[in-house]
């Protein structure tokens, strides 16, 4: 057996390291292999993904809008007589038309208090303005009826809904009705504070309400 002696072995581990540097190839530090030999390929690598939970949306619940119109009508009481009454437009022809109380509340027509100062009664596409006949002025006793171009001013209501006149003298809530020779309630308004009413007629208090269901 030939001995090699240890220079001449490290010279000749040199030399192969050359041979592999020169020659392009690395290697494998896991496999302990030349790379583009025959090393066995690497091991896959594994991937772990996270699929995030969904936030679940919170429901909102839809509040139904309550519609803000109401058809507002003139309602008092007759005693004796029908009891609740509701104003209705009364159109005999020609004008002035005049305002009757019925006991349906379904016939009665719709009113608007026009700046808080004209009662405006609405029947179909009519419009028709509350005034006053001036002719019995000087007793203190006026006939109500309906204009369609214009009517009486100072009308409010308080805080009950009662409807009221700030231009009377005497008696700002002096609406009466009276019964008529048609057989008719018919409304009357009385500035006097002294005066009952007329036969046939009485003092009632006149409001605005919705009209019942």
């Amino acid at each position: 057996m030939k001995t090699v002696c240890l220079p001449t072995y490290f010279k000749l581990l040199s030399f192969l390291s050359a041979i592999a540097v020169t020659s392009g190839a690395a290697v494998d530090s896991i496999n302990g292999c030349l790379l583009g030999s025959n090393c066995p390929p690497p091991p896959p690598t594994t991937t772990t993904t996270t699929t995030p939970t969904p936030t679940p949306t919170p429901t909102t619940p839809i509040t139904p809008i309550t519609p803000a119109n109401k058809t507002i009508v003139l309602s008092t009481i007759i005693e004796p007589g029908p009891g609740m009454v509701w104003a209705q437009v009364d159109e005999l022809d020609p004008e002035p038309y005049y305002v009757k109380w019925v006991p349906d509340p379904t016939f009665a027509s719709p009113v608007v208090l026009q700046n808080n100062t004209e009662l405006v009664f609405k029947d179909g596409s009519k419009s028709f303005y509350l005034n006053f006949d001036n002719s019995t002025s000087d007793t203190g006793i006026y006939f109500a009826n309906l204009n369609s171009s214009a009517g009486i001013s100072q009308l409010y209501t308080d805080s009950d809904n009662k409807l009221l006149w700030g231009g009377a003298q005497q008696e700002r809530d002096g609406w009466m009705w009276c019964f008529m020779v048609d057989l008719q309630y018919r409304m009357f308004y009385s500035d006097s504070k002294f005066l009952g009413p007329p036969r046939d007629c009485g003092f009632s208090s006149v409001f605005l309400t919705e009209r019942p269901s």
